[in-house]
């Protein structure tokens, strides 16, 4: 045989994959039997809710002789019924269960929490701060550069993650006197919040937030806030605000933990406030075996505020 044709007749050597290929691909196929296992379970769950309910019937035309024809339209009528309630619940549960699953076979990267050192001063301010409190007496206006969203954690079958959502839609006030912060209050449109992933996204707009009845989420200062200085310019102000939060239709007190910066006209703050889902009526999914998501979770903002 010509050497032309042996050498063309020879395997070409696959390439050898590299450790972190062979971690990723056990990963995905892990994510994908998680996945899968789920949705069998389901279809199991259906199927054999179908058999039980179709034993039942020919129990009922046995035990009825004399009105087999009546009994039995009675009982196809309400096994009919039965396996269409079912029917939707597994459709629901599927549905709501997608976004979950697509969620573990696809990678998620939280957004970065917000600090006063990511905070970049509006063109033309600076770090100088006034002398005292009074100096800021007046109200404040968050502007077009302030935002919020969500940090929550989620158990999937590979381990923890955490999953961010943002949106920019975000306007509120704040109002100081001579002594303390008397007034703040948050608007926050979850319409557009946006993570990483659309399917996540449309979920919990959707699903759990219910967006198009209860399209905001409202933060509330309950009392005034003693301030009993200002602190040297460039140092952060450390304060708790109570208040109460809005969300779904759902009010609870809570308690916002903010630090904010003065700056030449502008007045910088971030801040969280920690919640647990079940407080304002939204469960937090759980697919056993694939994901469950944690009841705590962190509505974590950025104000830039300038005086109005």
């Amino acid at each position: 045989m010509p050497a032309s044709a042996t050498t063309a007749s020879r395997a070409v050597p696959a390439k050898p994959c590299s450790a972190n290929e062979r971690v990723a691909a056990a990963r995905m196929a892990c994510r994908v039997s998680s996945a899968s296992a789920a949705v069998l379970r389901a279809i199991d769950t259906f199927c054999m809710y179908v058999s039980l309910n179709v034993k039942q019937f020919s129990i009922d035309r046995r035990h009825d002789p004399l009105n087999a024809d009546v009994g039995g339209a009675r009982s196809f009528v309400s096994v009919k019924k039965k396996l269409l309630i079912f029917g939707s619940v597994v459709v629901v549960a599927l549905v709501v269960g997608g976004w979950l699953i697509y969620d573990n076979l696809s990678s998620t990267t939280a957004d970065t929490a917000f600090t006063l050192d990511t905070v970049k001063p509006s063109s033309g301010s600076t770090v100088a701060a006034p002398a005292g409190l009074a100096d800021f007496a007046g109200t404040w206006t968050a502007s077009d550069a302030s935002e919020a969203g969500y940090r929550i954690a989620e158990d999937t079958a590979i381990g923890a993650q955490i999953v961010t959502a943002r949106t920019t839609d975000v306007t509120g006030t704040a109002e100081l006197t001579g002594e303390s912060l008397s007034s703040t209050k948050i608007t926050v449109g979850l319409a557009d919040l946006t993570s990483d992933q659309g399917l996540r996204d449309t979920a919990v707009r959707g699903i759990y937030l219910k967006t198009d009845d209860f399209p905001t989420a409202v933060f509330e200062q309950s009392t005034p806030v003693p301030i009993a200085s200002v602190p040297a310019a460039g140092t952060p102000l450390s304060i708790s605000v109570p208040g109460n939060l809005t969300l779904k239709g759902a009010t609870q007190p809570v308690t916002a933990e903010l630090q904010a910066i003065a700056g030449d006209g502008v007045v910088n703050i971030v801040g969280t406030i920690v919640l647990k889902l079940t407080d304002f009526g939204i469960d937090p999914p759980n697919i056993p075996g694939l994901a469950t998501v944690k009841d705590d979770a962190t509505i974590e903002f950025k104000l830039e505020l300038k005086r109005q």
